[in-house]
């Protein structure tokens, strides 16, 4: 730009520092008398200093008028196309059938075998599992709730009564301390029901029921009363 090619034109050079502000005043004297030049304000736009396209440039468009050099994804920008879109759920689908048919496959496999007989997926007997080694059953205790008439006399073994009544009557500690239900009617019966001897004497003795043996010998004093006994309830 010159007075040749441009004559009237005038060309303003500003430095960096100088084209920070963001406006400026243009403003002239004419050496026309009586010609007065009216100041401009001009709002400035600092343009980055490397080429377009560059690091830190203005962006510039490919062959497909995308903006160059920009990388991302559908949940970042708004600019991928319909058809980028289209790919993404169809490859969305695609990994969602594998991973079902997957699941149904390790299903049909492995979880169906569940509901299968043990018989079915082993042909050793219960013999054979027993042989491998020698087996030892440690003490152990269950509970069981029997509904009603669960248990009546069929069921029962022949001696199941007479065990029961055993328990029963050999119950440590049945009818007190170091005195079982057995040995307690043993020593009632041979005071109410058996043989009596000594009495009105100083020792009174009374028998077993088979009178095979002394069962309860009493020392007793001139009134009558048992001040030592000696039993034998066996």
């Amino acid at each position: 730009m010159d007075a040749t090619n441009a004559p009237g034109q005038y060309k303003i050079t500003i430095t960096s520092a100088e084209a920070t502000a963001e406006t400026g005043t243009l403003a002239g004297k004419s050496s026309t008398a009586d010609i007065v030049v009216m100041p401009k304000d001009i709002a400035f736009v600092r343009l980055p200093t490397v080429a377009p396209g560059e690091n830190g440039g203005l962006p510039t468009v490919n062959a497909n008028n995308r903006i160059a050099g920009i990388a991302g994804t559908k949940n970042t920008l708004d600019d991928l196309t319909d058809a980028d879109a289209t790919a993404d759920a169809a490859a969305a689908a695609a990994n969602a059938a594998s991973v079902d048919a997957k699941l149904t496959t390790a299903r049909a496999a492995n979880l169906d075998n569940l509901d299968e007989l043990i018989s079915s997926r082993s042909d050793h007997s219960a013999a054979d599992v027993w042989a491998v080694a020698t087996r030892t059953l440690s003490a152990f205790t269950f509970d069981v709730s029997l509904g009603t008439d669960a248990v009546d006399a069929d069921a029962l073994k022949a001696d199941a009564v007479t065990e029961i009544a055993n328990g029963l009557l050999d119950l440590t500690d049945g009818v007190e301390s170091g005195l079982t239900l057995r040995q307690y009617c043993r020593e009632v019966a041979s005071v109410l029901a058996n043989k009596l001897s000594g009495g009105g004497t100083g020792t009174e003795i009374t028998r077993d029921h088979a009178d095979s043996k002394n069962r309860l010998t009493f020392t007793v004093d001139a009134n009558g009363n048992r001040t030592a006994i000696t039993k034998d309830l066996t």
